[in-house]
């Protein structure tokens, strides 16, 4: 049986909107996901990447940042809310259920609220981004396996009943499910008008498995795996 979901949430998350990575080398990671993927730089320095999709026209859907110290891992996976309210709303939410919420700044974002969930998997909100040119019918600019636009997000979590609840009580619906006998093992969630925006998987966690980008035709897949043969 899947948890209840709350139709008429406190604030309106509408979809997956960005992730952030930390990466030990900024110039293969930015090669990879330009040359490999095909995402477009929107704008960088030495110590910060910002990519989208070839059909995206917010700035961001991949940030990736310099951390020389470390492994690469995931910093926040980001949602979009629908209106700028819609993050005050989340801030008194959150707080209110003794979960953590703080008020940030980011470069190229409006107002945006840093949320953890109940196992700790760090969230980022935002309701504005500033915008550039959708590059999906310049076809000189398109590279490796064409990515148009960021999906979704995997993530594991220790339970993954409970935390299809809580992402239930924001608006998330269930578009498909994995369990075994009367246990939830797998749950496909999603806010935009597509199958998906979060899948939850059991496993030790928190922490995020992948994140997806959707590509025109099933070949760009093969393509990706072409140039990922030849970078390596």
């Amino acid at each position: 049986m899947l948890p209840p979901v709350n139709l008429r949430p406190s604030f309106n998350i509408t979809r997956s909107s960005h992730v952030r990575l930390t990466v030990a080398d900024l110039a293969e990671s930015r090669n990879f996901y330009v040359n490999v993927l095909g995402l477009v730089v929107s704008d960088e320095d030495e110590r910060t990447c910002y990519l989208r999709g070839l059909a995206e026209a917010c700035h961001h859907s991949l940030v990736l940042e310099l951390d020389e110290e470390g492994p690469g891992r995931s910093r926040r996976i980001g949602f979009r809310v629908f209106l700028d309210e819609d993050l005050d709303l989340a801030y008194a939410w959150f707080r209110e259920r003794g979960l953590p919420a703080e008020w940030v700044d980011e470069p190229y974002q409006g107002r945006t609220l840093h949320v953890s969930d109940p196992i700790g998997t760090p969230l980022e909100l935002c309701a504005h981004m500033e915008t550039r040119p959708r590059l999906h019918i310049d076809f000189a600019s398109y590279k490796g396996a064409h990515a148009q636009r960021l999906d979704h997000y995997q993530t594991f979590a220790p339970d993954t009943y409970e935390l299809c609840a809580f992402y239930g009580e924001l608006g998330f619906r269930n578009s498909e499910y994995l369990e075994h006998g009367d246990k939830l093992l797998g749950a496909f969630m999603y806010r935009k008008g597509t199958c998906l925006d979060l899948a939850i998987i059991e496993n030790s966690g928190p922490a995020l498995h992948h994140f997806a980008y959707t590509v025109s035709e099933s070949h760009d897949i093969f393509t990706a795996c072409d140039w990922a043969g030849i970078q390596g």
